[in-house]
């Protein structure tokens, strides 16, 4: 029989489903909540607007199938191995409570045994997607709260789907089942998993590699054999009298790095992900809308009172994980919130068991609001419940992830890797021999290899890291390194060291990333790595005295002479200094500083100006008229002249003859009246101000600005000052210090080390 497809209606569907979700999610709320209130609302419960014919149908249980396939895959065994037996008995408490008390409410109430357990196999489950989002939103994802919640969900995920699955076999004749009836049944179960399982564990680790040697080894064919696989998996499943959707969940467990290897099963995961909860999953909770009955609301009793046993039943049962240590209640209170997030399996269940008639249309109703006042309530709960766990300190980092993995074995990634090992587990990786060899005599756990191969970073524990720096003079490697090991191990905070002069061609790539950048400031690791190596630094602490932004503190370390922060030592813990945006008293902070200037070179008159001169940073865009008028305003302060007369000369200087010396480079001045007068400013513009050329007239963008006022007696400081500008800009490296530099301090002491002849005299 063919399904006629009615495109308008699908198209309104997705339309109504992308819009609502996208509200709920601008609002904080899972998307699945607008998806269902779109059904509800544009549906047949209010305006009708949407109907719920078999196009909307079939597309909606194509798209469970992906979305349970999806679900497997996301599902990692091994980390649930490791999660410990605290997670793994909140987990299970955290279902079997719920699941038994709503049973019990709806028997008290009249209803079958079918019913109410399908009611509670639903009420029992945790949402991994709502919970997962939520844990990244508010930067839980490395605390035992994650931890747990995860571990919850996933197990709560599979104990439903095989529970209910066993129940629909069975139908509504559960009160009729006995011993001799139930073998057959239990056998078929029994087949099925072993064969399962079977498949999982031999076949499908040899047929990624089988499928390489026959070349077939494109993402398009390998989604096309995963799609097979699950088919195959859900029709075993249903042979088997379960549902075909334990089959697709079962089928998803398997497909992991063992198939077709680590970059690749992320991708394919992306890939079902995009196609189900991107496309047709959806269309599923629409339609899940469409089944609500809102005459239920006259009878409101029982929703309401679904809902209270069914939130009051979930906290109870993972607070019986903590009864052992009491000291941490609050955790397990706000785990009790986090856990009660529901909104996807449970719809699925309440769905199937509809279509399949183990439930009614008031079950099913009062589920969905379920559903919706868990996903209301839930997010914000959770927001306040870990505001309420930092206020008491009970915020517990999770030990799962504690290495930190640092890429580069130059000297100074091994003064930072040698810095933090003093309290936390470091792996180094390099690909030179020398630098592992000297990882190694510095005490450091090294590996010797490319941090772009898949099989060097599971050698390094990358799986097991908390950090990730990628610290090397090559960019696009720091980058890669750190995107592969985001992405392909999950590790929740990766770092990459990023050439200034690179920065703009990895903008682009790192907006779609989860990575962050950072740079040692002025100076390039090139240089660092010289001075270290050279021993023209030295290590040095300073305590934090006063709460401060990471900038502001390097701010002011960095007045004299260039440093290089690398730890926070906070409560006898190191951490790595780029992840604090702000510094509390009682920090320390461990880096290594630039021997003094009077170490090394004599002072001469320029360094005295540049020391004391006023320096500006322009962060937006302007004209040259902008910037000389800012100019005129901070010499008019230094010298006896009017801000309009120097102004004024400054217009008619660079009318008479361009002051453009250098590509990116200008030196404005004035004369002024009268003796002993002398002002020096200097500009920074990020985005570049356009000035004309003496050579033809065009346009040159000028980053740096040096604006001299001076009278004609001290026209001899100027030359000096102008020669010493022309010297340091002769360096092509400079160019990138200058824009890199994170404020007027680091400017300054960028201009007094550069390279250039010095006079070794001072006057001021």
């Amino acid at each position: 029989m063919a399904v006629e497809f009615s495109f308008v209606n699908i198209l309104l569907v997705l339309f109504c489903a992308w819009t609502m979700g996208a509200i709920a999610s601008r609002l904080g709320f899972p998307a699945i909540l607008g998806e269902l209130l779109a059904g509800i609302v544009f549906g047949p419960p209010i305006l009708g607007i949407l109907e719920p014919d078999a196009g909307v149908y079939v597309l909606s249980e194509v798209g469970v199938f992906l979305m349970m396939l999806y679900i497997g895959m996301e599902i990692n065994i091994r980390e649930m191995q490791r999660s410990g037996p605290l997670a793994l008995f909140a987990a299970v408490t955290g279902f079997v409570i719920p699941l038994i008390a709503v049973a019990a409410l709806l028997r008290a109430t009249g209803f079958s045994a079918s019913t109410a357990l399908v009611a509670g196999c639903a009420a029992g489950v945790t949402s991994l997607a709502v919970g997962s989002r939520l844990l990244v939103d508010l930067g839980l994802m490395n605390t035992r709260l994650a931890t747990i919640l995860t571990t919850g969900a996933l197990v709560s995920d599979t104990l439903a789907l095989i529970l209910f699955t066993a129940l629909a076999s069975v139908g509504g004749a559960i009160a009729d089942l006995h011993w001799s009836t139930a073998w057959p049944l239990i056998g078929k179960i029994l087949v099925f998993f072993t064969a399962a399982i079977a498949v999982g564990l031999i076949v499908l680790p040899r047929l990624g590699p089988a499928l390489e040697r026959l070349g077939i080894t494109g993402r398009t064919a390998q989604f096309t054999i995963v799609l097979l696989v699950g088919l195959c998996y859900a029709e075993m499943a249903e042979t088997a009298g379960l549902h075909a959707l334990l089959g697709a969940f079962l089928a998803g467990l398997f497909f992991d790095e063992r198939f077709v290897g680590l970059r690749q099963s992320h991708e394919l995961s992306e890939l079902v992900h995009d196609l189900s909860i991107g496309f047709l999953a959806p269309i599923f909770f629409v339609q899940s809308g469409f089944a609500v009955d809102l005459s239920v609301l006259g009878n409101i009793g029982l929703p309401l009172a679904l809902i209270a046993v069914a939130f009051a039943a979930k906290l109870c049962g993972v607070l019986l994980a903590w009864v052992p240590n009491l000291s941490f209640w609050r955790e397990g209170v706000v785990l009790g919130v986090g856990m009660n997030g529901r909104g996807a399996l449970d719809l699925v269940i309440a769905g199937v068991a509809l279509e399949a008639g183990l439930i009614d249309g008031t079950i099913f109703s009062s589920l969905v609001f379920l559903a919706l006042a868990s996903m209301t309530f839930v997010p914000v709960g959770l927001k306040v419940g870990v505001r309420w766990l930092r206020r008491h300190d009970q915020l517990v980092e999770a030990s799962l992830r504690d290495k930190i993995v640092i890429v580069g074995g130059t000297p100074t990634a091994l003064t930072l890797a040698s810095t933090l090992a003093e309290t936390r587990p470091v792996v180094v990786i390099d690909i030179n021999a020398e630098h592992c060899a000297a990882a190694t005599r510095a005490g450091l756990e090294a590996v010797c290899g490319n941090a772009l191969d898949e099989d060097i970073l599971q050698e390094a524990n990358a799986g097991q890291a908390e950090h990730f720096i990628a610290i090397t003079p090559n960019t696009q490697l720091n980058v890669y390194a750190a995107q592969h090991a985001a992405t392909l191990f999950r590790v929740p905070h990766a770092w990459a060291y990023v050439d200034t002069g690179a920065r703009s061609d990895t903008d682009s790539l790192l907006q779609d990333l989860q990575i962050e950048l950072f740079t040692p400031g002025a100076f390039d690791l090139n240089d660092w790595d010289h001075w270290i190596e050279h021993d023209r630094t030295r290590v040095e602490t300073w305590p934090v005295e006063q709460r401060a932004t990471r900038d502001q503190f390097v701010d002011r370390l960095y007045v004299r002479r260039p440093v290089l922060p690398l730890v926070v030592e906070r409560q006898g813990q190191r951490y790595f200094f780029q992840e604090f945006d702000t510094l509390e008293p009682g920090d320390v902070v461990h880096g290594v500083a630039l021997r003094t200037q009077s170490e090394e070179l004599p002072e001469d008159e320029f360094d005295a100006l540049v020391q004391n001169a006023t320096i500006l940073d322009l962060n937006e865009q302007a004209d040259a008229e902008t910037c000389f008028s800012i100019i005129a305003d901070h010499l008019a302060e230094q010298v006896s002249a009017s801000r309009e007369s120097i102004l004024a000369g400054l217009r008619d200087r660079e009318r008479a003859d361009s002051t453009v010396l250098a590509p990116g480079l200008a030196v404005p001045h004035v004369i002024v009246a009268g003796r002993d007068q002398f002002g020096f400013v200097i500009v920074r513009s990020q985005s570049g101000i356009p000035m004309a050329t003496s050579d033809d007239g065009s346009a040159a963008s000028v980053h740096a600005f040096f604006a001299t006022a001076a009278s004609r007696d001290r026209r001899s400081l100027h030359l000096k000052a102008l020669s010493a500008i022309a010297q340091i800009f002769q360096d092509n490296q400079i160019e990138r210090g200058w824009l890199g530099a994170r404020g007027p301090e680091e400017l300054r002491v960028l201009l007094r080390k550069a390279k250039r002849r010095r006079t070794g005299e001072t006057v001021f």
